[in-house]
């Protein structure tokens, strides 16, 4: 009887600890935060949409009507400069490879080279007019060459912004140009202020070399007849803003004056997109991208929070030859943050594991979070080997364990006696 006393209360202490580990997990996963003082807020921009975003990580840092699907004029051409660079990637155009504009080509309006039937062009120059001066015969021409027609690229500039999660993108031609005939193109040819950043960020991600050109301020073609500025003003006039090296701009009267723009992280520390859309003139357009470009870079900065390795504590390991696990970030955690903000930082990880645990093995996660936001995420893992105990050594530990249950309850039984219960 005295056995099954002992092991009924010995059970009762082991769900006792046990419940009390569970309880403490899931306290640290709710522990308020520390109060941030108040985000410094972004000035008030006269245009329909806007998204300010850290091109690194992709978080957005402020926006404004972000998810509105509208017209976005010549930002299409981000989509062609990306499908154009992948197909030069691919092995399946090249830079000196010459192309012959035809007669839809010649009959494009809108803003253009001059391109006339039968004129040979390289893929090279093609694209620098379609990104400095934006020209739609260039930008034409260039789609049909890696479509094989401009229906064919059109399908593969929507498969495109499918893969790369533009949810609210919908491309009806290559330019961004209302069509003819079509009196719903800018009803159906759709992009949001979020798609635009998004689609910015997958451009200079995965072709950085675009900006050899986003930031020239001139094209010049035809021996040097033909001279037209880039269609950006923050790029054209160098003192607006330095250090601004791209990135495309877009108008039509359904659209109003577009831009996404980017700068130099080697001025500035890190690089910011920020995209308008809709604003009411080419005056306004620039002065909003000056606004947000400003306000972006004297509110945030990069800023590493914890090295590489950094221990964050132990986790028990019961059936390990050591009893606990040291718990290390296995990366560094940095990110573009809020100037003079306090950051806290939010662990996930489990009261106990089995052995074996290796080095490098994942068993939690760490979060920075600054006012509300969650500003990095990094795994935890293991800063060591942990083997599993010899079974000598599992005796030993059960035993002290019955042992320390026997002595608690011998205790408890010894203080009734003596009180009398």
């Amino acid at each position: 009887m005295a056995r099954s006393l002992l092991k009924h209360r010995f059970q009762t202490a082991l769900r006792t600890f046990i419940g009390l580990g569970l309880a403490g997990m899931l306290l640290m996963s709710v522990l308020p935060l520390p109060q941030a003082r108040a985000a410094v807020p972004p000035p008030s921009v006269d245009v329909r949409a806007a998204v300010v975003m850290d091109a690194t990580s992709g978080r957005v840092l402020w926006s404004q009507h972000a998810d509105e699907p509208l017209p976005p004029a010549s930002l299409t051409k981000l989509m062609t400069m990306y499908l154009v660079l992948q197909a030069i990637h691919a092995g399946k155009l090249q830079w000196t490879e010459k192309v012959t504009a035809d007669a839809a080509t010649e009959a494009m309006g809108g803003s253009e080279i001059g391109l006339v039937r039968g004129e040979q062009r390289t893929v090279r120059e093609l694209f620098e007019a379609m990104v400095i001066p934006s020209a739609n015969d260039a930008t034409f021409l260039l789609a049909e060459k890696v479509g094989g027609s401009e229906a064919a690229f059109v399908d593969q500039m929507n498969q495109t912004a499918k893969r790369l999660g533009l949810t609210h993108a919908r491309f009806l031609n290559s330019t961004g140009l209302p069509e003819e005939g079509n009196p719903n193109f800018d009803a159906q040819h759709r992009l949001s202020a979020e798609d635009v950043a998004k689609l910015s960020r997958a451009l200079l991600t995965t072709y950085p070399e675009v900006l050899q050109y986003t930031r020239m301020s001139k094209l010049t073609l035809r021996n040097g007849a033909l001279q037209q500025p880039n269609s950006n003003p923050l790029v054209a006039d160098k003192t607006l803003f330095p250090g601004v090296d791209g990135l495309k701009t877009g108008f039509t009267d359904a659209a109003g004056y577009c831009l996404s723009a980017t700068a130099d992280p080697k001025q500035y520390g890190w690089r910011v997109i920020t995209v308008e859309m809709g604003a009411p003139s080419e005056a306004a357009r620039q002065s909003e991208s000056l606004k947000l470009l400003r306000w972006a870079y004297a509110t945030f900065a990069p800023r590493s929070i914890l090295p590489k390795g950094a221990p964050q504590g132990t986790i028990a390991v019961p059936n390990g030859r050591k009893t606990n696990v040291s718990v290390v970030t296995q990366q560094a955690v940095q990110s573009v943050v809020q100037k003079r903000q306090p950051i806290a930082l939010r662990r996930t990880l489990p009261q106990q594991v089995q052995a074996p645990v290796h080095l490098g093995q994942q068993l939690g996660s760490l979060q920075a979070v600054q006012d509300g936001q969650v500003v990095a995420t990094v795994p935890l893992v293991a800063g060591e080997d942990v083997l599993v105990a010899r079974p000598w050594t599992r005796l030993a530990r059960w035993c002290g364990q019955q042992w320390h249950a026997l002595s608690h309850w011998l205790g408890d039984r010894a203080g009734r006696i003596f009180s009398g219960r």
